[in-house]
């Protein structure tokens, strides 16, 4: 037996208690077991994820097996090289193999410090944000300080001009 506000009270408005026997709850109707499409196995439905209101076909277990799969392996490589080439024209104007021709241009190199990119990234597009022309393909490092110079050219113009031979008060 447990407490319970009165069910006869409005909401708000309980003051009275009443006891309850236990048994008289009943818990949510459990959804039946499903058969994965995929490995065949009858499992508890919450195995299953939820896609909007109703559950998938394929169990957890399959699903996250197939995922590598599904993103590069099973399609091939199409699928990352068609996205790199959308986002190269709609933020470039540039094709793929523009950027292939300039990469080669440049022997796989920075403009500016002349390294490879480090690890498995790609050399960026440098391009005037005024114009929107694009200029060469820098590292990351290079092209991130070139546009925060970008940003303060005058004031760092103005700076060099007046410290560029040390700061007169120190001499």
């Amino acid at each position: 037996m447990i407490k319970t506000p009165a069910r006869t009270q409005p909401p708000g408005a309980w003051t009275t208690w009443e006891e309850v026997d236990v048994s008289e709850i009943t818990t949510a109707p459990t959804e039946p077991d499903r058969k994965c499409r995929t490995c065949g196995e009858t499992k508890p439905a919450a195995k299953f994820h939820r896609s909007g209101t109703s559950r998938r076909t394929s169990c957890g277990t399959c699903l996250a097996k197939s995922r590598p799969s599904r993103i590069g392996q099973r399609i091939g490589q199409r699928v990352g090289q068609q996205t790199n080439a959308n986002r190269l024209w709609w933020r470039y104007r540039i094709t793929l193999g523009q950027y292939a021709a300039l990469l080669e241009a440049q022997g796989g190199l920075c403009a500016i410090c002349l390294k490879e990119p480090q690890g498995k990234r790609r050399l960026a597009v440098d391009h005037c944000h005024t114009t929107g022309k694009v200029r060469a393909l820098l590292c990351v490092s290079c092209n991130t300080s070139l546009g925060r110079y970008e940003n303060i050219k005058d004031q760092a113009e103005a700076y060099l001009a007046r410290y560029g031979n040390g700061n007169p008060l120190l001499k």
